[in-house]
């Protein structure tokens, strides 16, 4: 996934299905919104441009996935999907439901400044230049990184703020 600065939410479903809807302020057109979604075979790119402001995204992909995500800035929240996981922001806040610690062979996350919340991985750190690598005996791998803002890996849903 390629996706332009917003809010998005990221869910898995029971289906194998992908799902895209958006919202955007009352005083921006829904022509300035660009969402395409290109399938090839097991595959699926997603790709996201919008507004610079309250340009919001939902997503739902197949539950079981292994996602690639790369977000200029904002809000990303992933729930719901088992699978491999690597996610990039350039700034904001990164929520990623974890399911199990034990789901995973290596974990490694960072911020350049900001925090880091893993609860699953018994790690907390903040300030600069902030990092953690994990090692287990699962199959999947996460790689969480973000330049200035907040990682939370949790094994329940993130409390909605």
């Amino acid at each position: 996934m390629d996706l332009s600065a917003g809010e998005y939410r990221i869910t898995g479903n029971p289906d194998n299905r992908i799902r895209m809807t958006w919202s955007v302020r009352p005083s921006d057109r829904l022509s300035a919104v660009e969402a395409r979604t290109d399938v090839k075979g097991t595959q699926a790119r997603i790709l996201t441009a919008g507004p610079r402001n309250n340009f919001k995204v939902d997503i739902q992909v197949p539950s079981k996935a292994d996602l690639y995500i790369r977000l200029t800035a904002g809000e990303l929240r992933l729930d719901g999907v088992e699978g491999s996981k690597d996610v990039e922001l350039h700034a904001g806040e990164l929520r990623i439901e974890v399911n199990r610690a034990e789901d995973y062979s290596a974990v490694d996350a960072g911020v350049w400044a900001g925090e880091i919340h893993a609860d699953p991985f018994n790690v907390q750190k903040d300030g600069l230049f902030r990092s953690f690598d994990w090692k287990g005996s699962g199959r999947y791998r996460l790689h969480a990184h973000l330049k200035a803002g907040e990682v939370w890996l949790s094994d329940t849903k993130p409390a909605k703020r």
